[in-house]
């Protein structure tokens, strides 16, 4: 009984973690093209892990050790859009992280950087979350009419790829 009882509790905040989680960027996918070092992939393992426990703070640490060691020379040889991709889910990341903790300025400048990369890469993926991460965050600062922008702009993404799901996702918003 007692291990029927703890399974139940470790699958309930199991689906905690996946709902938390549903709204950041798969970020072990991305990195797996950037063949990261040994302690890099820790440290992102360990920041997920931080966020789906809801320690933001400690997260926050980790994804922004992972940055700096993005942007120094043992991924020199790495293909940059590769490198990229996983900088921009990672400003993704962290503006989530910013928004949870109650920062919007924070969360709005991370969302903003990860708006520049999805740009410059042409990332639909990444256009999507920043536009919806900063549409949330003008919402939850008053600013319904730039925040309606910030969704319509996700929505006009989400038909460009054809994704029913994200076109719900940013009617929601």
């Amino acid at each position: 009984a007692v291990k029927n009882i703890l399974h139940i509790q470790n699958t309930s905040k199991m689906r905690q973690w996946e709902k938390r989680s549903e709204g950041m960027t798969s970020l072990m996918d991305l990195s797996a093209p950037c063949h990261l070092l040994g302690h890099d992939e820790m440290v992102m393992i360990q920041g997920e892990c931080y966020y789906n426990d809801s320690r933001f703070h400690e997260s926050v640490d980790c994804f922004d050790e992972l940055l700096r060691n993005l942007s120094g020379t043992h991924y020199a040889n790495v293909p940059k859009r590769d490198i990229a991709r996983l900088i921009a889910a990672i400003h993704g990341s962290l503006g989530d992280l910013y928004f949870n903790l109650g920062n919007n300025d924070l969360a709005i400048i991370q969302f903003e950087r990860q708006l520049s990369i999805g740009t410059e890469l042409s990332s639909n993926k990444d256009l999507i979350s920043a536009y919806l991460g900063l549409g949330k965050c003008f919402y939850e600062n008053g600013d319904h009419n730039l925040a309606r922008d910030q969704y319509m702009n996700a929505l006009s993404e989400c038909v460009f790829v054809n994704d029913k799901n994200c076109t719900i996702l940013a009617q929601k918003g």
